[in-house]
């Protein structure tokens, strides 16, 4: 196959939702890079524009030498680990504290004619548990991609300064581990080449 420039592209959250979803295990992942996600996986709102960068580790080795110098084997000595960073904005959005700090420790009230809406915290230093995670893009060439992680392990790596001159924000990195299948993610994607309607 000759180069070609539609294959190269940047990619940005989808508009409506955002680009990171999250459910609880078990929640059926999606098959493809278009069809409608499951109810069960909620958006996480609007994230840095770093977007979701690779955070993991390759695969290392050491090689055995013979006597004489010559190397005759490589030995793997660990795997590689896919892990995922990005920075969660919407701190005052209910669904992202809850997952953070976890369901039940998060309480909402509802506003009335007389107060504004109540959100309670409380923080047990507990880590987001594992789950289904999804990264949803659309591309510049106008395509799309999703990264399905079946069973991805958050851990909360940062907070951003209470200050006047930035948003907050909560920095996450996922780590990917294998799902029932051996099966660390799925990636799809839908190139923008359909025929034109006859």
């Amino acid at each position: 196959m000759s180069q070609n420039t539609d294959y190269v592209a940047a990619s940005s959250p989808v508009a409506e939702t955002g680009g990171v979803f999250y459910g609880p295990p078990g929640t059926p992942l999606p098959t493809d890079a278009t069809s409608a996600l499951d109810a069960a996986l909620v958006p996480l709102g609007y994230c840095s524009d770093d977007g979701v960068q690779y955070s993991g580790d390759a695969a290392s080795s050491d090689d055995v030498n013979a006597w004489g110098g010559d190397v005759v084997a490589t030995l793997n000595t660990s795997g590689s680990v896919d892990r995922r960073k990005v920075k969660l904005l919407e701190t005052l959005n209910p669904d992202v504290l809850t997952f953070l700090f976890g369901e039940g420790n998060v309480t909402v009230t509802p506003a009335t004619a007389n107060t504004p809406t109540m959100i309670a915290v409380a923080d047990k230093g507990i880590e987001p548990p594992k789950g289904v995670f999804v990264f949803d893009m659309f591309t510049s060439q106008g395509t799309r991609s999703r990264y399905v992680y079946g069973n991805g392990q958050p851990q909360v790596t940062d907070e951003d300064p209470l200050v006047h001159s930035a948003v907050g924000g909560y920095e996450i990195e996922v780590t990917a581990f294998k799902d029932a299948s051996g099966v660390r993610k799925y990636v799809y994607h839908a190139l923008n080449d359909q025929a034109a309607a006859a």
